[in-house]
């Protein structure tokens, strides 16, 4: 406790939560999230007399600011998308049949992992609205029916390779096929919950096919 006191290993604890577990850069986010727990944590700390002051408060090292925007490679089309809440089905007896609602409404929803779980918990009812803070719906716990979901659903070639390899990838493709079915920015950011500039900024790269419908209705504008 006494070593954290000291500027270069509170460093050092930030630069950890940075990082995911496999090494990588973890989501501006996520970061904020974990560095907010990690304060209070030390804030406790100082009100029990471990030390005179946070150490966070004297460290101003922010992560290098990541690129955010969503890899294409990861979206599903909505044949495949069909595709993998119907496997999710087939996963197990009982766990996969009911996550495939949590999944489904991320996908048509556009949901986060978290709101997908609330809804599936509203979809299950008051009487068990227990089940879903139960051990088996963790985020570890879906993460595995997804991927034995996607050995089913995808070629070998496609398991291999980044498309939809996370359950969260079902929102982007949510968000992606309405920005590329012509839904206007606000009112898809909405809908998905960020600002404009953020959703831009993230799905830039997933809209695809916009020129042609772009120039038809600027054409259709001058027109009238």
């Amino acid at each position: 406790m006494s070593e954290i006191a000291e500027a270069k290993w509170a460093r050092a604890g930030l630069e950890t939560l940075a990082l995911q577990l496999d090494g990588t850069p973890a989501a501006a986010s996520t970061f904020k999230r974990k560095r907010a727990v990690f304060k209070h944590a030390l804030g406790q700390a100082v009100e029990d007399g471990d030390f005179d002051a946070n150490p966070l408060d004297r460290v101003k090292w922010r992560p290098s600011k990541q690129n955010d925007s969503v890899d294409r490679r990861v979206v599903v089309n909505p044949s495949q998308g069909r595709e993998l809440l119907t496997a999710v089905s087939y996963v197990g007896r009982t766990r996969g049949p009911r996550l495939r609602a949590m999944f489904a409404c991320m996908y048509f929803a556009g949901l986060r992992p978290g709101e997908g779980l609330r809804s599936f918990g509203n979809w299950l009812g008051a009487d068990h609205s227990q089940e879903v803070a139960h051990k088996d719906y963790s985020g570890s716990a879906y993460a595995q029916v997804w991927k034995q979901a996607r050995a089913l659903a995808l070629t070998p070639v496609q398991v291999e390779s980044p498309l939809a390899g996370r359950p969260y990838d079902l929102r982007h493709a949510a968000v992606s096929l309405w920005l590329n079915a012509g839904v206007h920015a606000p009112e898809a950011a909405e809908r998905a919950g960020h600002s404009v500039d953020v959703m831009l900024r993230v799905y830039a790269k997933c809209i695809d096919g916009q020129q042609d419908v772009a120039n038809e209705r600027i054409e259709l504008a001058l027109a009238a």
